[in-house]
């Protein structure tokens, strides 16, 4: 899958911030500009687009992320530091992503998140 260079669900420029790991690597997370939205994607090896979320809900926090490496879609509720260090997330079905039609995507995450 391509990187994403403006958010495709609002066509706006992404923030960009380089997060380095504690092994001297980096990744790149670009966020959409438009606070409600909440796209973002993280880049690694210059260039290889890994993962990247859309949030459902602020408060509280509901994020869905897509690891593209293998394929695997999940729900995560927390803030970054807690989806990362705690096993909260809920796997759902692969989906491929169509940000052509945003509301679609949506009701389709929902439909699935019914089953969990």
């Amino acid at each position: 899958m391509a990187i994403y260079n403006s958010c495709p669900i609002c066509n706006n420029s992404f923030v960009k911030e380089k997060i380095y790991t504690d092994k001297g690597h980096f990744y790149e997370w670009l966020t959409c500009e438009k606070e409600h939205l909440k796209f973002s994607q993280v880049i690694v090896d210059s260039n290889k687009l890994d993962t990247f979320s859309i949030t459902l809900s602020l408060n509280p926090l509901i994020r869905v992320a897509w690891l593209l490496s293998t394929k695997e879609v999940f729900i995560a509720k927390g803030d970054l530091n807690y989806i990362m260090n705690h096993n909260s997330n809920v796997n759902i079905p692969y989906i491929e992503p169509d940000f052509s039609n945003y509301e679609k995507l949506l009701n389709k995450i929902k439909t699935y998140s019914l089953f969990l």
